[in-house]
């Protein structure tokens, strides 16, 4: 049976989870559901992609397929919203996820900004994706054989105040996957509620597709989109609640000049 490359990008208020917290390299991405308030935006969770890398047949019929464009780039693209919380799988091999020299620099930990290990909630940690806890994530992934990297840097540096101990730099916009499926992509989105489950099948010539969890501005890229109040106290505090040991108040970066202090992905612990 024919192999092929799936990358798999990650954007939004993602975090990558070392499930043995030894640096074991298996690892499991959550998309947050964060404590939502005047604050913070509402956040989306979504796989987006090519519409035309749909196999025939391959998009259930209950499920809704929006289309678009996205601001500053070609092409239509194809969203599914999700509705539930789901258990993510893709046709890949379990196994270990080498991470790129660099991606730590790109991606932080919590750990980093915290300047001590950060404590990951033991719900976080079940072997059992299906038993994780549904009240702090919207989607889980156990991610399968294959390698991860930071993304295209952010146009500007993310800064803490000076008690953070934080080393100041361009983190990234997002965080690419790359594993390997056979014949042709497939991602099966397993209710985590007793809903119903739903496969989306792809032609064998897909590349990419987009796993993420943003504000609707982010998504379609509307640069003066959302709620400016939010956006300037950025999202950062939703990672926060995936730990024991967080501090009161958590610490945010020193909001940007055209983006507040970001949507990034971030690493556990």
């Amino acid at each position: 049976m024919a192999e092929e490359q799936l990358h798999i990008r990650f954007k939004g208020i993602c975090s990558h989870v070392d499930l043995g917290g030894n640096g074991t390299r298996k690892m499991r991405t959550v998309l947050i559901r964060g404590n939502h308030d005047d604050v913070i935006e509402h956040h989306q969770a979504y796989v987006e992609f090519n519409p035309d890398d749909l196999a025939d047949g391959g998009l259930p019929a209950d499920l809704t397929l929006l289309t678009y464009t996205r601001t500053g780039e070609a092409g239509l693209l194809g969203r599914i919203d999700f509705g539930d919380t789901y258990e993510i799988r893709v046709n890949a091999l379990p196994g270990l996820v080498e991470q790129d020299r660099f991606f730590k620099r790109g991606v932080p930990s919590l750990s980093e900004i915290l300047g001590r290990t950060a404590t990951v909630k033991p719900s976080l940690l079940r072997a059992d994706p299906q038993k994780i806890d549904k009240a702090l994530v919207t989607t889980v992934f156990d991610l399968p054989e294959g390698s991860i990297r930071a993304g295209d840097p952010e146009r500007e540096i993310t800064r803490f105040g000076s008690s953070v101990p934080f080393q100041e730099r361009y983190l990234a916009k997002w965080s690419d996957f790359f594993t390997t499926v056979e014949n042709r992509p497939e991602v099966q989105l397993l209710s985590l509620t007793g809903g119903k489950d739903y496969t989306i099948r792809f032609r064998p010539t897909t590349q990419m597709i987009t796993i993420g969890n943003e504000p609707l501005a982010d998504i379609v890229n509307l640069l003066d989109g959302g709620d400016a109040a939010a956006r300037a106290a950025g999202h950062w505090p939703m990672f926060f609640t995936l730990i024991d040991n967080a501090p009161d108040p958590v610490p945010v970066p020193i909001p940007k000049q055209l983006s507040g202090a970001g949507c990034p992905n971030n690493n556990l612990p």
